[in-house]
């Protein structure tokens, strides 16, 4: 085991807190576009630390190290709960390269999340194992739905679904690894279980457009 940290683990769940709050109110926000036939070419793509990814064109989002301000002003008009949230990234920004999310809440005011993570790339393990002991790290504290190996365009990621209960209501996150030259990026895809499935085919349509630096 030990093959991902407990605190990489922390900082993959860090934002999965932004799903959970329920308390903001916003009843001028429109309802979420989440057509799964919109073109890639209408999306737009934002750029983090290091990488990039394309999302649909409501999401907001940037670098934590470059634009954690700014970023957060934005979650503070859609709900101070949001905002607040980003106060552990402050203590270390790096530690997340891609911060992206949906200012359209959920009708019951949740707000959906991407971030990219980059973590040590283990010597001599593969993406197999690198997948299937991390399962078995997080199901610890959080129940693992699916977990494996998968073909994204012409490369292969690992990837994991899990589900956890945060102030009372149920998310469901879709994990990415994807391997690189010097690192392995965990990109997050954060949302409630009740949405997760209109929301996949985005989510699919996104990591395919990942891109990196290294």
């Amino acid at each position: 085991m030990g093959i991902l940290k407990k605190s990489a683990i922390a900082s993959c769940l860090l934002l999965l807190t932004l799903t959970g709050c329920q308390d903001a109110i916003n009843p001028e926000t429109p309802p979420t576009s989440q057509n799964p036939a919109e073109t890639q070419s209408d999306w737009q793509t934002i750029q983090g630390e290091g990488v990039s990814l394309a999302l649909p064109p409501q999401y907001e989002g940037g670098n934590p190290s470059t634009d954690l301000d700014e970023l957060e002003a934005r979650l503070n008009e859609i709900g101070s709960e949001y905002a607040q949230q980003l106060q552990a990234i402050r203590q270390n920004p790096a530690a997340i390269a891609l911060l992206a999310f949906d200012p359209n809440l959920s009708p019951n005011e949740q707000i959906t999340n991407v971030n990219v993570i980059p973590v040590e790339k283990p010597p001599e393990v593969s993406l197999a194992d690198f997948t299937r002991q991390t399962a078995a790290q997080l199901s610890t504290g959080v129940e693992v739905i699916e977990q494996g190996v998968i073909q994204v365009g012409d490369r292969e990621m690992g990837r994991i679904v899990v589900q956890d209960e945060v102030n009372g209501t149920t998310i469901q996150p879709l994990m990415y690894f994807v391997p690189d030259t010097e690192r392995l990026w965990i990109a997050i895809y954060a949302t409630t279980a009740a949405q997760f499935e209109q929301r996949l085919p985005n989510f699919e349509k996104s990591i395919k457009s990942f891109s990196s630096e290294s």
